[in-house]
């Protein structure tokens, strides 16, 4: 599913200011009264060591109004691999309506795959585009393929470059690799490959793989068929399953 894959960066696109209180005790003191944002900042400090207390302070976070500990919850139901997700879509749509851009682009994503939802694209690019608007790199660059494909808005080449431009340079892995494609079909090997590059960097298996085929033949970049097969590899791993064995 779209919002398990790319949570991880939508989720860097939204991180909390400066931690409220000094020391994850203290955080979860406050959080205990009440705090908000301490019960943000118990979850981030718990997250890593105990995920069960680490969920429960953004939950807590959420049902005192913080909005990303809203994102936060839902984020870990769908990593966790719920069966039903339609809390986690209530949890985006609280964010979302609380004015947290990842909570917006996540649920951008349930009505783009009509998970659990009726598929509904324009309403998708709606949603992506208040993401973009607030600062989502990954919401950017989603809507910049929507542009492009002509989903759920008009197709319009330029503003699609434009906007898979903003959300790579806002650091989606995603948008440089569909950037990268861009380029490519425009003739610039060169920058292509550099794109494809910064995406495969970031974790985005598509661009391992459409580097390597860069890499194989010399396309932009220089020839190197070990290198292009050591990216397959790292595609693979990645989860672009169709390069793997080749």
């Amino acid at each position: 599913m779209r919002t398990l894959f790319f949570s991880a960066f939508m989720l860097a696109a939204g991180v909390a200011a400066a931690a409220p209180c000094a020391a994850p005790d203290e955080c979860r003191a406050r959080c205990d009264k009440g705090e908000g944002a301490a019960c943000l900042a118990a979850g981030d400090a718990l997250a890593k060591t105990d995920g069960k207390a680490a969920l429960a302070a953004f939950r807590k976070a959420c049902e005192v109004g913080v909005a990303k500990g809203c994102t936060k919850v839902a984020f870990r139901l769908v990593a966790g691999g719920a069966r039903d997700l339609g809390e986690a879509r209530a949890l985006f749509q609280k964010a979302c309506d609380g004015g947290d851009a990842p909570g917006c682009a996540n649920l951008a994503a349930f009505y783009q795959d009509g998970e659990g939802v009726p598929r509904d694209a324009v309403k998708a690019a709606a949603l992506y585009e208040k993401a973009c608007r607030a600062g989502d790199a990954f919401a950017c660059g989603a809507l910049g393929f929507m542009y492009r494909q002509g989903e759920g808005v008009p197709g319009d080449a330029d503003k699609a470059a434009n906007l898979l431009q903003k959300g790579c340079d806002g650091g989606s892995p995603s948008a440089c690799g569909a950037l990268g494609v861009v380029r490519a079909e425009g003739g610039d090997a060169r920058q292509a490959a550099e794109l494809f590059a910064r995406a495969c960097k970031g974790g985005y298996g598509p661009g391992c793989f459409l580097l390597s085929e860069a890499m194989k033949t010399g396309r932009g970049v220089a020839a190197n068929p070990e290198g292009a097969a050591k990216l397959r590899a790292r595609a693979c791993q990645l989860g672009v399953s169709e390069v793997c064995g080749r």
